[in-house]
């Protein structure tokens, strides 16, 4: 089983790594056009990398992070100003009744908070306006009278559940977004959220977008029918982009304690502009396969076609532990080497984020993420949410 995991793992790093030039329809492709496909494939995803880190909103996040990771450090300096900045909240906005709300109905009452919330450098103290939603206006460097970072909670609305026999509040919609200097920076939108508790997966449908400069991502999750779940998910930044689509089938109605028998397909889509990986895999096939498939077996019941404009240039194969690209001619390279750019640039990125993490403030994150959340709080919700997932993915 180890060998289909890392064949399935594979096609799953495909699915963030690559994106390709557009050819004629009516052209045939050679072996080296193909190859100098996937070249460039792997040259620009690598860009799209670089992109989300040293974007505008990676680079505002880092900022406010810096701030609070040095507060909470105790480096010398005038960091607690941002801190001191979301303490004076109390004077317009009743911290006590939210976090009475939270504690005890478990519900954020968005209603209770609208209104335009103005950081007045001269006052030292913040100013409310009414409004029809929720604005938070505040400077994003100390001594600034420029209130140049703009939150926005545009909308929410919420439904109510049961797990494990406690009520909470589950967001089903929410619109929000960070601008700076009137430029979006970050977007949040929660387009559709639909559950049944009495379901084990809980979700029967997500939709949701996520804009964090220059990238877009949306998720898509459907559970069709009883047995038909569905997913989508595709990234772009204006230049790069790709997409993957999942449709599982299962061979019976699912419960708690399903296990590998009870699945019987998956098939979809890795595709990358005009660049697709088609792929369908025989759950069924596989749950019945011994500690030892052979490679035969798993070729024969995995399968992904490399297509370009709808013509078929390839296939991936896999062969002692490897997976290999296949070109039409029968040349082949192995598929950690043709992306080794872009799987190289993740795995600095995230060494690059564990050095910068897990130092003395590591034990501290807690506090940190209650900062960059303006200590707005609320975490009892989703503690509570994320423990009952646990406990039902683990049974």
């Amino acid at each position: 089983m180890k060998k289909i995991f890392l064949l399935l793992t594979t096609l799953l790093i495909v699915s963030a790594t690559f994106q390709s030039c557009k050819k004629d329809k009516d052209d045939e492709l050679t072996t080296a056009e193909a190859k100098a496909l996937i070249a460039t494939a792997n040259q620009d995803l690598s860009a799209l990398v670089t992109s989300v880190k040293e974007g505008q909103a990676a680079e505002l996040i880092e900022k406010f992070m810096d701030f609070s990771k040095k507060k909470i450090a105790g480096t010398k300096g005038t960091e607690g100003w941002m801190d001191d900045m979301f303490d004076q909240l109390d004077q317009v906005i009743d911290l006590d009744q939210l976090d009475s709300e939270l504690d005890n109905e478990g519900r954020f009452y968005f209603s209770h908070y609208l209104g335009r919330y103005t950081w007045d450098y001269a006052s030292n103290s913040w100013i409310k306006t009414s409004l029809d939603h929720i604005e938070f206006a505040f400077p994003s460097e100390e001594n600034s009278a420029t209130n140049d970072v703009l939150f926005s909670l545009d909308s929410y609305t919420d439904a109510q559940a049961t797990l494990e026999g406690d009520v909470v509040w589950i967001p089903t919609s929410l619109h929000a977004s960070v601008k700076q200097n009137g430029v979006k920076l970050i977007g949040f939108d929660v387009n559709e959220i639909d559950f049944d508790s009495n379901l084990f997966y809980f979700y029967k449908k997500v939709d949701v977008s996520l804009f964090f400069s220059p990238v877009t991502v949306n998720t898509l999750y459907d559970n069709r029918t009883a047995t038909n779940f569905y997913a989508a998910y595709d990234i772009s930044n204006g230049t790069q982009s790709f997409g993957m689509s999942a449709d599982l089938n299962t061979l019976v109605v699912l419960t708690e304690d399903f296990d590998e028998q009870d699945f019987q397909d998956v098939s979809g889509e890795i595709n990358i502009n005009n660049l697709d990986f088609v792929y369908d895999v025989n759950l069924e096939h596989i749950a019945d396969y011994n500690d030892n498939p052979t490679d035969a077996q798993i070729n024969a019941d995995i399968n992904v076609n490399v297509l370009v404009d709808d013509t078929q240039i390839g296939s991936l194969f896999f062969e002692n532990e490897a997976v290999y690209i296949v070109y039409n001619d029968g040349s082949r390279e192995l598929f950690q080497e043709a992306f080794s750019d872009v799987i190289n640039d993740i795995n600095d990125a995230m060494l690059d984020y564990d050095a910068k993490n897990n130092k003395a403030v590591s034990k501290q994150k807690r506090k940190l993420m209650k900062f960059i959340l303006f200590k707005m709080k609320g975490f009892k919700n989703t503690k509570s949410f994320v423990k009952h997932q646990y406990n039902v993915l683990s049974k």
